[in-house]
Formats: C-alpha cells, sequence, structure tokens
C-alpha cells in the first residue's frame, strides 16, 4: 500500500535544508533534512584563479569555468568561475568575499534555494508515495 505524502514548504535552519512533508495518512506534518546543490557565480580578471581558490576551500565540491553571453544585448561574452557547494552559508559567505574584493557575482536572481529545488526537480506540492515496509 502506499502513503501519500505532500512537499508543502522548503527551509533554511541552522545552516540546514528541511522540508516540510504533509503526510496524509497521519493528518500531520514533519519535517525532513534534504540536500540540496547550491551554485555560486563570480567574474574577474582571473578566472583560473579565483577556481583555483574555490576547489581550495573543503566545503566546495566542485568549480569550473564558463563562458557566458551578457545582457542587454547578449553579444560579448564573459568567463564565469562556477562552484558548487551544499552549504548554503558557505555559499552566502563566498559570494560576500567576492562582491567586497570587487569580483562580479552573476545570477544571484532568484534565490539560491529556489535555483537549487529546481536543479533537483523538487516543486511545491510534488506528491510522494512512500511504499510501507
Amino acid at each position: 500500500m502506499d502513503i501519500l505524502k505532500w512537499i508543502l514548504d522548503v527551509y533554511i535552519a541552522d545552516g540546514e535544508t528541511r522540508l516540510k512533508i504533509f503526510d496524509d495518512e497521519k493528518g500531520s506534518t514533519e519535517d525532513h533534512r534534504i540536500d540540496l546543490d547550491f551554485y555560486g557565480y563570480i567574474s574577474g580578471e582571473d578566472v583560473e584563479s579565483i577556481i583555483k581558490d574555490l576547489r581550495s576551500i573543503d566545503e566546495i565540491e566542485d568549480a569550473w569555468a564558463e563562458e557566458w553571453r551578457c545582457p542587454p544585448y547578449y553579444d560579448t561574452k564573459a568567463r564565469v568561475a562556477v562552484f558548487k557547494t551544499r552549504n548554503i552559508d558557505v555559499l552566502r559567505r563566498i559570494l560576500r568575499i567576492s562582491r567586497s574584493k570587487g569580483l562580479k557575482i552573476y545570477n544571484d536572481y532568484p534565490h539560491p534555494l529556489v535555483e537549487a529545488l529546481y536543479r533537483a526537480d523538487i516543486r511545491p506540492l510534488t506528491m510522494i508515495r512512500e511504499l510501507e515496509r
């Protein structure tokens, strides 16, 4: 028999990403920790050096370079250092330090949690089927 559950909300508390799930059978909500990948996008004079610095940080899963077209006409290109972490506090700290050093931050909208959920293919009110054990 399947147990129906629904994702109602996602939030960050004490550095952890949490799902609020409604259990249809019990008529109650539960909180579950979930690991999501958060992405940051930084550009500067020496992107390879930025990537090297990012890779030296333990909490960074990976870092690489991408070439992006730049608004408003998308006729110019920029090299961007992209990095991935599972800790949103690390993401925020790196972006804050990068801004203070005069580096350009790309793609800071929507909120990093929204992007992480989109990449993980999790949408609000997603139904979860749990097989009874």
